[in-house]
C-alpha cells in the first residue's frame, strides 16, 4: 500500500515509501494449545536441539527455564535427564520418548508429532502460523537463550530500553514479528553480517510505548525477569515522542 493505492510488488522501487500494519487479526484456524505445550514449544524454538538419531535436548544457564522445561515435559509424559557440564556454563536436559521408537511412534515432543516448527539446525527453525499469540507470545521468545538470543535491558547512557531478538532463520524472525502484531507490538527486522558466519537477523522493538506493550503483554521468563521490571520502571518516566512514521513529501 503506497499513498496512491496498492501497487504491484514488481513496481516497488527501492526508497518507496509503504504502509506497514500496526495490527494483524489472528487467522481463522488458529490451534489453541495446552499451557505446557505453548511453554515446552517456546524453549524448543529457542534453545531446543533435535538432531537425527539423538535424543531431543533442551539447553539453558537459566534455573527457571530449565525448571519449566522439566514441568512441561510431563504433560506428555516425558521424564527430563539433567547433564550438566560445568566446563562449558550449560545444563542440558535429554528428553527421551516414553515408549520405544518403531515406525509409526514417535516422540510425543518431536518436530512434526504435534506440528511444531523446530528443525535440526537454528537457520531452519521457524513458528507454525496456527499457534495462538493470545497464549502468552512471550512464551515464544524466550530469555536468556543459547543458540537464538533475546536481549531486554535498560541502557543508562542512551536513557532507552534495549529489546531485540537475535536468530540465523529469517523465517523465524519473520514469524515472530507476526505473532507479535496480533498484539499491536510493531518490530522492525535488521540484518547482522560477520566474516565467515550466516547472517543474523534481529527483530527490534522500538519506541517507549511499543516497549511497554512488550513486556506487560509478552513479558519474559526465568532470570531476565528482573531487568524487565527495571525497564518497565524506567520507561514510566520517559515523555512519548513517537517517531516510528514517516510522512512522504506528497502529503
Amino acid at each position: 500500500m503506497k499513498l496512491d493505492g496498492w501497487t504491484p510488488l514488481g513496481q516497488l522501487k527501492v526508497g518507496d515509501r509503504i504502509a506497514a500494519p500496526r495490527r494483524v487479526p489472528e487467522p481463522v484456524d488458529t490451534h489453541r494449545m495446552a499451557e505446557s505445550e505453548v511453554i515446552l514449544l517456546a524453549h524448543m524454538i529457542g534453545d531446543g536441539s533435535c538432531v537425527k538419531r539423538q535424543p531431543i535436548r533442551y539447553a539453558s544457564v537459566d534455573e527457571a527455564n530449565l525448571a519449566a522445561v522439566t514441568v512441561a515435559a510431563t504433560h506428555f509424559g516425558v521424564r527430563a535427564i539433567r547433564d550438566d557440564y560445568p566446563a562449558a556454563r550449560v545444563t542440558t536436559l535429554r528428553l527421551p520418548s516414553p515408549v520405544p521408537l518403531a515406525r509409526g511412534r514417535r516422540n510425543p515432543i518431536a518436530p512434526g508429532s504435534m506440528g511444531w516448527a523446530v528443525r535440526r539446525r537454528s537457520y531452519e527453525k521457524f513458528v507454525h502460523k496456527r499457534c495462538s499469540a493470545r497464549q502468552r507470545p512471550g512464551g515464544l521468545v524466550p530469555s536468556p537463550p543459547v543458540g537464538d538470543r533475546r536481549i531486554g535491558r535498560w541502557d543508562a547512557t542512551t536513557g532507552q530500553g534495549r529489546i531485540y531478538y537475535a536468530s540465523t532463520s529469517r523465517r523465524l524472525i519473520d514469524d515472530v514479528a507476526a505473532l507479535l502484531l496480533r498484539v499491536g507490538v510493531f518490530g522492525r527486522i535488521k540484518r547482522a553480517r560477520k566474516l565467515g558466519y550466516r547472517d543474523c537477523w534481529h527483530l527490534y522493538i522500538y519506541g517507549a510505548q511499543n516497549q511497554v506493550r512488550f513486556l506487560q503483554v509478552a513479558g519474559v521468563h526465568g532470570e531476565k525477569a528482573a531487568a524487565v521490571q527495571e525497564v518497565l520502571l524506567q520507561l514510566e518516566g520517559v515523555v512519548r515522542n513517537p517517531n516510528l512514521d514517516t510522512v512522504p513529501t506528497e502529503v
